[in-house]
């Protein structure tokens, strides 16, 4: 038992929210949903989440190939 942390870098959809009744509601697919999801497990099986963040964008890679 420890301090860890979780990186998943990956491709598809997300944020595609819209307006049911007076809640704005994700796409049960989409990446942010998903994520917010699985912090909620966490969270019920005794986690402390400190951190749970979701980049958008374009990456750039110094990398060669």
């Amino acid at each position: 038992m420890g301090n860890y942390t979780l990186v998943i870098h990956g491709t598809g959809q997300h944020h595609n929210k819209k307006q049911v009744g007076d809640v704005m509601v994700g796409h049960p697919a989409d990446a942010d949903t998903l994520l917010e999801k699985f912090v909620g497990e966490l969270k019920e099986n005794g986690h402390v989440v400190e951190l749970a963040t979701i980049t958008h964008g374009g990456r750039e890679s110094v990398i060669a190939e």
